[in-house]
């Protein structure tokens, strides 16, 4: 039975497929960020782009293909660098006449043909919320201010009495007087368990937003200026700190180095004065100036939001956070703003600022790279590596050998076609990937480069039996089932 089916099966339909792949590391723009097109899956959104509006469309992934392996070529333009097998289509405009067409890899002329390299100008306004992970905490509570007035102006002739409700909801009376009594100012935190202290201010008729809701491991509170949204000021904060600060969260420490300009480190620690409470300076004695060194502060909430929003890992792991791909465009050129503050070298010729980065991570290298390019900014189009030999000593420390990937960028706006440098073979062969989208334009955005999907084509149906031509899909699907 199941040779009848399988001989049915092959003889209900030809299918023809030309394999068109793209490298399984090329870099998918999706709704969040990018994704690397060997991770993708069913259901994700990814960026397709109509070229007659010039308009970018989130579109649904419908399958995911790994075809094999394949030769490698690598097209080149002046931003932007691709690898694909020779045969997979790309979105071109002929310079000659104007038109707009998919040509093969291979069938691509330097010059003749243009990429088209759309930048991702969504004019997104989201604000996008300032708030700890809820799940990442245990909750306390404390009276606030308004909850102390609604306290103190009870009719305790109507209301419980503090030793009638330490037995009616089993809690010791001297930790109800601490949350009800004490107060805050410059003492330690007297609260409770937040469920307790939500209890104990319904029994004494005092509202729920009289009670102030903090993480455990808070020791006292310091009047922070956290604002409700990222701000383009705090998307500057948080970019330089991911280029020269550092959160130590055993002792809910956070810290930035500084550097020869005063006026760039004052302007850092009077932002972090502003949002994580007081700061100190500690001069590093190894250095010939004395400005050089680090501010810190001790700020349990501060440095737990600052995880929360995606400021993890060492030098060697950090990445950009995954709510800057959804961020309003100024948002966006803030963050990279800030970082190039703390690990870039900046420079102005012809009138035009220009930023050379070097970093330890080699994601967020690359991170960047995906960023500038859906700013539309002019990136380069290769990331550098380089090695620095370990062995040369600093008072009592030996250096280690380090790895750096470095890119330059400015803020010029590129535009959205640009001129083929180069279509070459590589010698790399590999694994290559392939995906569906499910509207009409058939096609997405792959290292910031426009390129077809590429779905199976099936050329004609063979009746079998007493099956007719159009009922052969459904029985394809069940026989698939049935053979499960």
């Amino acid at each position: 039975r199941i040779f009848k089916q399988l001989t049915m099966m092959e003889d209900a339909m030809l299918t023809y497929r030309v394999v068109r792949c793209l490298h399984g590391k090329s870099h998918i723009w999706t709704q969040d960020g990018y994704e690397q097109i060997q991770n993708l899956k069913p259901g994700d959104k990814v960026w397709s782009f109509d070229f007659k509006n010039n308009k970018k469309i989130l579109s649904n992934v419908v399958n995911v293909v790994n075809n094999g392996r394949d030769e490698i070529y690598e097209v080149k333009s002046l931003h932007r660098t691709l690898k694909a097998n020779k045969t997979h289509p790309i979105l071109v405009k002929d310079k000659r006449t104007g038109t707009v067409d998919y040509v093969q890899v291979g069938n691509l002329r330097p010059e003749i043909h243009q990429l088209f390299a759309p930048s991702l100008e969504e004019n997104n306004q989201n604000l996008l919320k300032i708030s700890n992970y809820e799940r990442s905490y245990e909750w306390f509570g404390v009276l606030n201010d308004h909850g102390k007035k609604q306290f103190l102006a009870r009719d305790k002739d109507k209301n419980i009495s503090v030793a009638q409700l330490a037995k009616e909801i089993s809690f010791p009376l001297g930790r109800i007087n601490q949350f009800l009594y004490s107060t805050k100012n410059g003492q330690r935190i007297k609260g409770l368990p937040y469920a307790v202290a939500a209890e104990i201010c319904e029994k004494m008729n005092i509202s729920l937003d009289g009670i102030m809701k903090y993480p455990k491991g808070i020791k006292s509170f310091f009047k922070t200026n956290i604002p409700e949204h990222i701000t383009p000021d705090f998307a500057r904060f948080y970019g330089f700190m991911l280029g020269d600060g550092s959160i130590q969260h055993k002792n809910h420490k956070i810290t930035f180095a500084t550097g020869v300009d005063q006026s760039q480190n004052m302007f850092y620690k009077n932002m972090l004065e502003t949002l994580a409470g007081p700061v100190h300076f500690s001069q590093d004695k190894r250095a010939s100036l004395p400005i050089l060194g680090s501010f810190g502060c001790s700020n349990f909430y501060f440095c737990n939001l600052m995880r929360d929003l995606g400021y993890v890992g060492i030098a060697k792991t950090k990445r950009l956070p995954r709510w800057i791909w959804t961020a309003p465009r100024e948002i966006k050129e803030q963050l990279l703003l800030g970082l190039c503050d703390a690990d870039a070298h900046i420079r102005t010729q012809r009138k035009t600022e220009s930023f050379e980065i070097s970093l330890a991570s080699e994601e967020m290298i690359k991170d960047i790279k995906e960023l500038c390019h859906q700013l539309g900014w002019n990136v380069s189009a290769k990331i550098r590596h380089s090695t620095t030999k370990g062995g040369r000593k600093i008072g009592k420390f030996t250096l280690k050998e380090t790895n750096c990937w470095s890119l330059y960028f400015t803020k010029t706006q590129t535009a959205d076609c640009e001129n083929i440098i180069s279509v070459n073979k590589t010698d790399e062969i590999t694994d290559v990937w392939d995906i569906t989208v499910d509207n009409d334009l058939h096609n997405f955005i792959a290292d910031g480069v426009v390129v077809h999907n590429s779905p199976e084509r099936r050329v004609f149906y063979i009746d079998v039996g007493n099956t007719a031509p159009n009922d052969i899909p459904a029985y394809m699907e069940a026989a698939k089932k049935a053979l499960r």
